[in-house]
């Protein structure tokens, strides 16, 4: 579990990297030349999230694979492991574009994006098992993305089918709702000089 705990955290920070590019580009001026131009902001938006999406979920791929086949790791169910980092990259993707979005430059983000993606990693189990934590810090675990993915890999690891999936996947689903909703708020809207 440390292992694939370590990998959630790693996938948080790739994903700040990727979504970086939308801070150069706002920097650069491209943003505002979009904006005056026939493409709408929501498709350069939504085809930069994609772009961010595709590397994750590309290591994913090869990461759970690799546990499978190349270690010969015991992944019980395959499809759900797949599904639960699937969800957790779209939530990293929203996080790291929310933070890029409401950040106005490189220098901020930076030293907003590791004292955010540490606490959301210590606070959510990725660094150690939640039962170190006293009770009232589980509970406030609850409010991180990485609780919930630490929440299904448990139940997948105990043999638990999509019934038991419902609600750590709908929490993920909602975090990466609230993430592309903050991020895409002021995103779309543009910033002429």
């Amino acid at each position: 579990r440390f292992g694939l705990s370590m990998y959630a955290s790693v996938l948080l920070y790739a994903a700040y990297f990727l979504a970086k590019v939308l801070l150069e580009d706002r920097e650069s001026g491209v943003t505002q030349r979009i904006a005056f131009s026939p493409v709408p902001p929501w498709r350069y938006l939504l085809e930069n999230i994609l772009a961010f999406f595709v590397p994750l979920l590309v290591s994913n791929a090869l990461v759970i694979l690799l546990l499978r086949y190349g270690v010969g790791a015991l992944v019980p169910n395959l499809p759900l492991m797949t599904a639960a980092y699937f969800l957790y990259a779209l939530v990293c993707v929203g996080c790291a574009v929310t933070v890029v979005t409401l950040c106005r430059g490189s220098m901020q983000a930076n030293v907003l994006m590791a004292p955010l993606f540490t606490f959301f990693s210590m606070l959510g189990g990725l660094y150690w098992p939640l039962e170190f934590m006293p009770d009232f810090m589980r509970r406030l675990s609850m409010l991180t993305p990485p609780y919930w993915l630490l929440v299904a890999m448990d139940r997948i690891h105990a043999g638990g089918g999509m019934d038991e999936m419902l609600l750590p996947f709908g929490m993920l689903l909602c975090f990466a709702l609230v993430f592309f909703l903050i991020g895409s708020w002021n995103r779309l809207q543009p910033k002429i000089a």
